[in-house]
């Protein structure tokens, strides 16, 4: 199964291709076509990196069922999240109100 990023790999690798060609069979010099090559491949890159970054896949455990829950997920002395009802507010807790 091919996904979003094997094209995108697959996109960088045509662009960089076509700028050879470009250069080795145009009259176009052929760092110009390489250097033309790499700005097209460059745009698939800018978009893997900050158009569509790969995510890692959300954990199960972290997803909320009920979209009505108030918790917060905080870090415990394990350094693991963990979700909590309650949370620190200028060094007093306060609990959420259930509505």
């Amino acid at each position: 199964m091919v996904d979003y990023y094997d094209k995108l790999l697959g996109s960088i690798a045509a662009g960089l291709l076509v700028g050879v060609m470009i250069g080795a069979v145009t009259s176009i010099a052929f760092h110009q076509g390489v250097l033309f090559g790499s700005l097209i491949a460059m745009v698939f890159v800018f978009d893997a990196l900050f158009g569509h970054p790969p995510l890692p896949e959300t954990d199960r455990d972290m997803v909320r069922s009920d979209p009505d829950d108030q918790s917060i997920a905080v870090r415990d002395s394990t350094d693991r999240l963990r979700f909590s009802d309650s949370h620190t507010v200028g060094g007093r807790t306060e609990r959420q109100s259930a509505s």
